[in-house]
């Protein structure tokens, strides 16, 4: 009966000191962000708002100057060795104003060309101001990517009023 003990705890404390990816049962994986915890994530450029949050203390505020939210950026071939299919991304977004404009883009190149580029406008959505509303979009992505580009994923306010982005989760598919 002790080994049977002692075997769990030993298996109990190897689960809780291993590193953590998330993967779903489909072979998926994601990665999220609720904007207090930015391991991986570029928020060297961006400001906080610590006034209006969908989740936690705080949310990526992007306005007419500061035009960029939190950004997801990785090298394609640490994500996978397959061919990524599909990127789905979900988020929490706050138009402060009825007549905001922004969108989500993902962006693939190497170097500084960009030999990808695709976005989805939030005003197509978004129907409301001063209100959490959550987007869904799904983005196919190309069929042959060089495996040291790097793909960014980020909010994009390209009009006047600030737009909140908050509690992001991105799941790439190889289907």
């Amino acid at each position: 009966m002790k080994k049977i003990y002692y075997i769990i705890i030993i298996a109990f404390i190897f689960s809780c000191c291993s590193e953590q990816e998330i993967y779903s049962p489909k072979g998926e994986f994601l990665f999220s962000n609720n904007c207090e915890a930015l391991r991986g994530w570029d928020n060297s450029k961006m400001p906080f708002s610590d006034d209006i949050a969908h989740s936690g203390n705080c949310s990526s505020y992007t306005d007419s100057i500061s035009r960029f939210s939190v950004s997801f950026d990785y090298k394609y071939s640490d994500l996978s060795d397959k061919l990524l299919k599909r990127v789905k991304l979900t988020a929490w977004v706050y138009f402060t104003h009825f007549n905001c404009k922004g969108e989500y883009v993902i962006a693939i190149g190497k170097d500084g060309i960009v030999s990808f580029w695709v976005s989805s406008r939030l005003q197509d959505f978004i129907f409301e101001e001063n209100r959490w509303v959550k987007v869904e979009r799904t983005f196919v992505l190309p069929q042959s990517v060089e495996p040291n580009s790097k793909i960014s994923i980020y909010g994009w306010n390209t009009g006047k009023y600030p737009i909140l982005f908050d509690d992001l989760i991105i799941e790439f598919v190889n289907y």
